[in-house]
């Protein structure tokens, strides 16, 4: 866009300074159709022939001559036409019209051109400072964007490594436990072991028990059973 308004600025002054050619050539045309007039007019006499010289030196030295003081020859050229003749004066008088509505037209022109410009360049300016400001902006999104990036990143990396943490708690955890199993299998191994040996002793225990008692049962009833026989043999004896 920035590229296309320069283009359109440059070619405007293209313009501008073609119409400053084309309003100095056509001076120097006009010029010198009323010069080839007065020539043919008066015939080859010596004024006629001073006008040659004096249009050819023109000519000559027309590339060296600025703007100005081709108009001011112009100038002083028409008040000597004037007084030439009635036939000549009308002539100029006309050309001279052409001149000014063609000068009036290219002064239009050139100030439509210069306000074509200068809203060109206003616009040009305008959109300078918004690239400025849009790349202003673009240079504080990158920095945004990285800095981003760069916690998007640790964030990352901290996430991962709680992960790995996580991971490596859940491990131990699960070997941790299965040893906790083994042990406790262990001890109900042994504790089944125990049980096992307590339940024989108690078992033996009872059997002693019941034997003994038995047996002092046994022995209560033979001494009152025996004691009276034996008595009674005793007295038996004696007698």
């Amino acid at each position: 866009m920035i590229q296309n308004l320069k283009m359109m600025i440059q070619n405007l002054n293209m313009m501008i300074q073609n119409l400053n050619i084309m309003k100095i050539k056509k001076a120097i045309f006009t010029l010198t159709v009323i010069k080839n007039y007065d020539s043919e007019s008066e015939g080859a006499d010596s004024e006629s022939e001073d006008d040659e010289d004096q249009e050819s030196n023109l000519h000559t030295d027309r590339s060296g001559i600025s703007e100005g003081d081709k108009s001011m020859d112009f100038s002083a050229d028409q008040n000597k036409f004037e007084d030439s003749g009635p036939g000549l004066s009308s002539l100029l008088h006309h050309y001279r019209n052409i001149l000014r509505e063609t000068k009036l037209h290219h002064e239009q022109e050139i100030l439509s051109y210069k306000q074509n410009i200068n809203e060109l360049q206003s616009k040009l300016n305008s959109k300078v400072q918004e690239v400025e400001d849009l790349t202003l902006k673009n240079s504080e999104l990158r920095k945004k964007c990285q800095k981003l990036r760069i916690e998007k990143n640790e964030c990352i990396n901290k996430i991962s490594e709680e992960f790995a943490a996580q991971k490596k708690c859940q491990l131990f955890l699960e070997s941790g436990a299965i040893e906790e199993i083994n042990v406790l299998k262990l001890q109900v191994r042994h504790l089944e072991k125990e049980k096992s040996n307590f339940e024989r002793e108690n078992s033996f225990l009872k059997k002693s028990f019941f034997h003994r008692w038995t047996w002092s049962l046994l022995g209560g009833v033979h001494d009152r059973l025996l004691m009276p026989l034996e008595g009674a043999v005793r007295q038996l004896v004696s007698d």
